[in-house]
Protein backbone atom coordinates (compact mmCIF):
# COMPACT_ATOMS: atom_id res chain seq x y z
CA UNK A 1 0.00 0.00 0.00
CA UNK A 2 2.55 2.10 0.85
CA UNK A 3 4.30 1.78 -3.01
CA UNK A 4 1.05 2.22 -4.62
CA UNK A 5 0.23 5.79 -2.47
CA UNK A 6 3.72 7.16 -4.00
CA UNK A 7 2.33 6.68 -7.50
CA UNK A 8 0.79 9.87 -9.43
CA UNK A 9 -2.74 10.18 -9.26
CA UNK A 10 -3.46 7.40 -7.34
CA UNK A 11 -6.50 7.44 -4.99
CA UNK A 12 -6.76 4.80 -2.00
CA UNK A 13 -10.26 3.93 -1.60
CA UNK A 14 -12.39 3.86 2.00
CA UNK A 15 -14.46 0.15 2.26
CA UNK A 16 -18.11 2.00 0.28
CA UNK A 17 -16.21 3.22 -2.11
CA UNK A 18 -14.85 -0.04 -2.89
CA UNK A 19 -18.28 -2.07 -2.30
CA UNK A 20 -20.20 0.75 -5.18
CA UNK A 21 -17.59 -0.19 -7.62
CA UNK A 22 -17.80 -3.75 -6.91
CA UNK A 23 -21.94 -3.73 -6.78
CA UNK A 24 -21.79 -4.54 -3.38
CA UNK A 25 -24.37 -2.07 -2.39
CA UNK A 26 -28.51 -2.39 -2.85
CA UNK A 27 -30.07 0.67 -1.49
CA UNK A 28 -33.05 -0.22 1.16
CA UNK A 29 -36.55 -0.69 0.27
CA UNK A 30 -37.90 2.25 -1.10
CA UNK A 31 -34.04 3.72 -1.56
CA UNK A 32 -32.48 4.91 -4.53
CA UNK A 33 -29.17 4.48 -6.12
CA UNK A 34 -26.32 7.63 -5.70
CA UNK A 35 -25.66 9.62 -8.45
CA UNK A 36 -24.23 8.91 -11.58
CA UNK A 37 -25.54 4.91 -10.31
CA UNK A 38 -27.94 2.97 -10.95
CA UNK A 39 -29.64 -0.75 -10.84
CA UNK A 40 -29.55 -3.15 -13.57
CA UNK A 41 -32.47 -5.09 -12.42
CA UNK A 42 -34.84 -5.19 -9.59
CA UNK A 43 -33.31 -5.36 -6.06
CA UNK A 44 -29.66 -5.47 -7.36
CA UNK A 45 -26.94 -3.72 -6.84
CA UNK A 46 -26.30 -0.17 -8.17
CA UNK A 47 -23.59 0.12 -10.81
CA UNK A 48 -22.10 2.93 -12.75
CA UNK A 49 -24.92 4.40 -14.77
CA UNK A 50 -25.40 2.88 -18.34
CA UNK A 51 -28.69 4.19 -19.82
CA UNK A 52 -28.49 0.77 -21.94
CA UNK A 53 -28.80 -1.48 -18.80
CA UNK A 54 -30.62 0.86 -16.32
CA UNK A 55 -34.21 0.46 -15.10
Amino acid sequence: MKNLKNLAGVKILSKDEQKSINGGWVPPPGGSCPVGTCQFYENGPCRREDPNLCI
